[in-house]
């Protein structure tokens, strides 16, 4: 299929991809998956099999159509940190990177992707 480039797109454009294709605007979309991408940049483990779990780790999130509730909005917009990159470098320099650790939904205390994946699952 052809990829459709979601930015580029009237920000007041909505997307079928809320529970029930319920409508979401873009900057919903855009906070979930920047999370994801946060999870996923630095994961090992079972955190890179369940990244939703890593954020959600009451289990209540399996997917990119649930974290798209309205309920999660304030996590996602307010509370998770965001990707980010100090320097574009030509080789793998970790310490341009921005944050490495995450938002855990519920209140929780942090998470971090690479040295607590597992501990994360265990809770």
């Amino acid at each position: 299929g052809q990829m459709t480039n979601l930015y580029n797109s009237n920000p007041a454009k909505t997307f079928p991809y809320g529970p029930g294709r319920r409508p979401v605007t873009l900057k919903q979309l855009q906070a979930r998956l920047d999370a994801l991408l946060l999870v996923m940049k630095d994961c090992k483990g079972q955190t890179c099999v369940k990244p939703w779990q890593a954020l959600h780790p009451k289990g209540d999130v399996e997917s990119l159509t649930d974290a798209l509730r309205q309920e999660f909005d304030n996590f996602y917009w307010k509370e998770q940190k965001k990707v980010t990159f100090e320097k574009c470098t030509l080789t793998y320099e970790p310490r341009f990177e921005g944050p490495t650790d995450f938002e855990r939904y519920g209140g929780m205390s942090g998470g971090r992707a690479t040295e607590r994946s597992q501990a994360l699952l265990e809770l």
